[in-house]
């Protein structure tokens, strides 16, 4: 526990003191896959017992699938995008509540 909440500490300071610059195409990537660690993480949370070469090939696949998605419908000029934030949104409200519901033992 102390050395993941140290790596954590330790990434955050990174984070804020590195400037990454990206083009402004790779947003919708960016946040498509921001969405998806994010769900990743409550769904860790919410889990007892964790493989985590299973977790990072789930969490590897998501982001292609759903840039996959974004990225048809770019080419077609249909926002899919908004079907995977819409859809990721929804699971990260799932997870984040089944793990609030977990801590305060609903």
């Amino acid at each position: 526990m102390f050395y993941s909440i140290l790596g954590l500490i330790v990434g955050l300071l990174i984070g804020l003191n590195l400037t990454v610059t990206y083009s402004t195409v790779f947003t919708l990537y960016i946040t498509i896959s921001i969405l998806i660690l994010l769900n990743g993480i409550f769904r860790i949370l919410n889990k007892e017992e964790i493989v985590v070469q299973k977790e990072l090939v789930l969490i590897g696949f998501e982001i292609a699938i759903s840039s996959l998605i974004a990225f048809l419908g770019e080419t077609l000029g249909v926002s899919l995008y908004l079907a995977v934030i819409l859809a990721f949104g929804i699971k990260i409200f799932d997870n984040s509540l089944n793990f609030i519901k977990n801590i305060i033992k609903y």
